[in-house]
């Protein structure tokens, strides 16, 4: 089955008549301000985050981190 090519522009705009049919205009409005595309670079970010890490000292970490709020809700 071949598909009828679309640009960006009618994407959008056939995208966002489809979510105010269904959603009604105000929460497709909601709906679009949901989304952020972001700024940085997330991967060099993680990479200085979990600098010297392991999946094992994470998971400690964790770990240590869940037994300590639950003390504090006793």
């Amino acid at each position: 089955m071949k598909t009828k090519q679309r640009t960006a522009v009618q994407i959008t705009q056939e995208g966002f008549a489809a979510l105010c049919d269904k959603l009604g205009m105000a929460d497709a409005i909601r709906f679009i301000q949901l989304f952020d595309l972001g700024h940085g670079d997330y991967t060099l970010e993680r990479a200085n985050l979990f600098k010297g890490e392991t999946v094992k000292s994470l998971v400690a970490k964790i770990r240590q981190t869940r037994r300590s709020h639950r003390k504090k809700k006793i």
